[in-house]
């Protein structure tokens, strides 16, 4: 089912720009710290534990939102389930002409499976929706930001200042 393919890497990348332009959007002048002590102060901003053993075990997220289907709008609840780094869940919940409607999509990065399942009905991720996943789970997964504090695995500059018009 083509929807998994475009809306799944839309809502699992939807967290982390939000945390983004939260942390970025209140301060618009730069701050006179360090780009780590920057992301370790997002950190505890968000409620979540830094410090040198932390880890964001896992986290859900839930949003009721409309969704177009043929030119209609409907309601709809989302539910994401991220454990990082290499584990989502997705969750869809509508009704559509009477029915209730339940569309999921579960990857797992371990097994480097994922499956979708419409009303039921479930279907193992082609080869390009799960890349596709693979990468939007990771990108949630940075939500924490706690990840970012891994020298081994990024490393952090300041960007430098930027005129928004």
């Amino acid at each position: 089912m083509r929807f998994f393919h475009y809306v799944l890497p839309i809502w699992f990348c939807w967290v982390p720009g939000l945390v983004c332009v939260s942390v970025f959007a209140s301060n618009p002048e730069p701050p006179d710290i360090g780009v780590k002590d920057l992301v370790e102060k997002a950190i505890a901003a968000h409620g979540y534990a830094n410090g040198a053993n932390a880890k964001v075990r896992s986290y859900v997220v839930t949003q009721d939102a409309n969704l177009t289907i043929g030119g209609k709008e409907v309601e709809c609840r989302l539910t994401i389930s991220i454990e990082p780094p290499a584990r989502g869940h997705m969750k869809l919940q509508f009704e559509h002409e009477g029915e209730e409607v339940t569309v999921l999509s579960i990857y797992d990065g371990k097994s480097a499976k994922g499956w979708n399942s419409y009303n039921g009905k479930t279907t193992e991720m082609s080869m390009e929706e799960l890349e596709e996943t693979k990468h939007s789970v990771h990108a949630s997964s940075l939500v924490s930001l706690v990840p970012l504090l891994d020298s081994t695995l990024y490393q952090l500059s300041p960007a430098g200042r930027v005129q928004v018009e």
